[in-house]
């Protein structure tokens, strides 16, 4: 057996035991809220709302930087997971592996190719922009988006690996980004962050 055939029967032995071993009615609803939650627009209007203030309530009037920087991470994670990863490997999903479907408990629903996992890219780079601003809520932020990467497997939709690279592109992403933007971070941030 070559690594990548080995590589990819751990995968699917792993997301067997999530997707199966794990799942069941009882925790379905609560997984399919998480994994679509930036869908709802009240869950999306109290995060803002959240966001907002706490940023101003620590940064004052310069709490609009906060939203623009983590949308801008958050983004270009997107593009970088989507448009070009993607669009390049094009790895199926789960429940389209002709060979493997049958096996999937499918709970919820998703298109496009399956690696890497844009929900776990984004919410990775979420987390890491967010602790960025508020070191001290970064076990909630990185908890947070863990839940999110874990409900694609949980639901059906993503291979194990497709979220440990999703959230490891958001990860870099964010922090390349404000490495390369500390200098004039520091200024607005100051010792506060």
């Amino acid at each position: 057996m070559n690594p990548f055939d080995f590589l990819s029967s751990m995968d699917q032995w792993l997301f067997l035991k999530i997707n199966q071993g794990l799942g069941t009615p009882t925790l379905d609803p609560f997984f399919l809220f998480l994994t679509d939650a930036h869908k709802n627009p009240a869950f999306v209007l109290l995060a803002l709302g959240l966001l907002s203030f706490f940023s101003f309530k620590k940064f004052g009037k310069s709490f609009w930087k906060v939203l623009i920087l983590v949308a801008l991470t958050t983004g270009l994670t997107d593009l970088i997971g989507y448009r070009v990863l993607k669009k390049n490997i094009e790895r199926v999903r789960p429940f389209q592996d002709e060979s493997f479907k049958e096996q999937v408990r499918l709970v919820g629903m998703a298109h496009g190719p399956s690696f890497p996992s844009n929900h776990a890219a984004n919410s990775f780079a979420a987390a890491a922009s967010l602790s960025f601003f508020f070191p001290p809520a970064r076990y909630f932020f990185y908890t947070y988006a863990g839940i999110v990467a874990f409900s694609r497997v949980y639901v059906g939709v993503h291979y194990p690996l497709d979220v440990f690279f999703g959230a490891l592109l958001g990860l870099f992403v964010s922090f390349l980004f404000f490495r390369i933007f500390k200098k004039k971070l520091k200024s607005f941030t100051g010792p506060k962050a």
